[in-house]
């Protein structure tokens, strides 16, 4: 079965926190240009009275209408998050649940902020190589965060960073298959630099490991998936990385010979929301149109695993 990228759209909650609100309320010892300087940060969004399933569901009814689709089409949902509304039942189960689309497989993949390549990368395997039998031709794979619960106020290193937000890409059965190459990859060596533990409530992370870590990274997936298609950079018309903050952003094209010009970037207004930053960044070129028919983007996010991966498409 040949796959493709139908739409993508989000939902940010509607709570806006500036940094000096931040600094403010929570009484952190820092400034809003340091904050900006160091992470690339003017304002997140903040959901109140809100899980990551209800922001996943929003996102997910406003992917469906712009792709033109009833719910009762969805034949799949899988949920990108590492902030689930609880370990156990998965959060796309409860996604599922709150659009009434009861029955259909739903499941969360946990890769932290590389979630949502993994993801995708699952749902385009799903889908075209499904066993006898099986026919998915609409899969909403929902990005979705609430990065806020998971987060120590009192810590003016990690709390500035974060914001709260979903995002779905709707899917579909195509005439020809769009994507094009994936990689995949985990080093479960690093995994106490950023992490959860069992039994708490805070991320915890030690942040020069992470950044050595994400600016080595991030160039190799690019690269690493280019090979396997046999493309260069030159012939990619779009990359959207995990948006872990400005300065790796920066560094990662610098390096790679890149102009920004190709990307989109929003975590100024949105702040760093893990495997949410991704589509992200997609929803809003969509909303704008930025996206031709035809165009190779790349997608790669890296994080708490150690974790990475890109997926190349075409539009």
């Amino acid at each position: 079965m040949k796959v493709e990228i139908r739409t993508v759209a989000g939902y940010a909650p509607k709570k806006v926190a500036t940094n000096e609100d931040i600094i403010r309320i929570k009484n952190i010892e820092t400034n809003d240009q340091w904050i900006q300087d160091h992470f690339g940060v003017k304002t997140r969004t903040l959901a109140e009275g809100e899980k990551a399933s209800d922001l996943g569901a929003e996102a997910t009814k406003r992917a469906l209408e712009k792709a033109g689709l009833k719910k009762e089409q969805l034949d799949a949902i899988i949920a990108a998050t590492m902030t689930p509304d609880q370990p156990c039942p998965s959060t796309a189960c409860i996604i599922q649940d709150k659009l009434g689309v009861n029955g259909i497989p739903a499941f969360d993949i946990s890769a932290a902020c590389s979630g949502y390549v993994y993801a995708l990368d699952a749902a385009v395997r799903l889908m075209g190589n499904g066993l006898q039998g099986d026919s998915y031709r609409h899969v909403a794979l929902v990005a979705t965060e609430k990065m806020s619960d998971c987060i120590d106020w009192s810590d003016r290193v990690v709390c500035p960073i974060f914001g709260d937000y979903a995002a779905t890409t709707i899917l579909s059965q195509s005439d020809r298959d769009k994507f094009i190459a994936s990689y995949l990859y985990a080093d479960g060596s690093g995994r106490d630099v950023l992490k959860i533990p069992r039994g708490e409530k805070y991320l915890k992370m030690e942040g020069k490991e992470v950044y050595a870590f994400a600016i080595d990274l991030f160039p190799k997936l690019v690269r690493r998936v280019l090979e396997k298609a046999k493309l260069g950079v030159k012939d990619i018309d779009w990359v959207f990385p995990h948006q872990a903050n400005t300065k790796i952003l920066e560094k990662g094209f610098e390096t790679l010979g890149i102009p920004m010009e190709k990307t989109l970037i929003n975590m100024d207004r949105y702040g760093n929301t893990a495997a949410a930053s991704i589509p992200m960044a997609m929803a809003e070129a969509v909303e704008k149109g930025l996206f031709k028919r035809g165009q190779r983007i790349l997608a790669t996010g890296f994080g708490a695993g150690w974790t990475g991966a890109s997926i190349l498409f075409e539009w």
